[in-house]
């Protein structure tokens, strides 16, 4: 029976160590780009989350479709949607005009 050798040993150990220390990070907000209704309000959020990214964290982003009180964006709620910036962000149907979703509820707390 062949014995994995030293290297390969301390190779698989700092992958679950470096593993184990991943932070995940779920960010939660009524509204996320690519909305422009709302402003410079959005751009925090972006860079906080793009921030995390960049220095290993796997964030996800929960958020609606609100684009203002009356629109929403074209943007699939189906599924998650993977960002150029590193994180991962759904969608989740806007039913009234002030930004309720069941749908985030349920996300939420799966």
């Amino acid at each position: 029976m062949n014995q994995p050798c030293t290297k390969e040993l301390d190779y698989l150990a700092r992958i679950a160590r470096r593993e184990a220390g991943r932070l995940k990070i779920l960010y939660v907000s009524p509204y996320f780009k690519p909305t422009r209704c709302y402003g410079d309000a959005v751009e925090p959020s972006y860079r906080l989350c793009l921030s995390l990214a960049r220095i290993g964290r796997e964030v996800r982003v929960l958020t609606t479709n609100a684009d203002g009180l009356d629109r929403v964006l074209p943007v699939s709620n189906r599924r998650e949607h993977a960002t150029t910036a590193g994180f991962r962000v759904r969608y989740c149907q806007r039913l009234m005009r002030h930004s309720v979703s069941p749908g985030l509820l349920h996300y939420l707390f799966q």
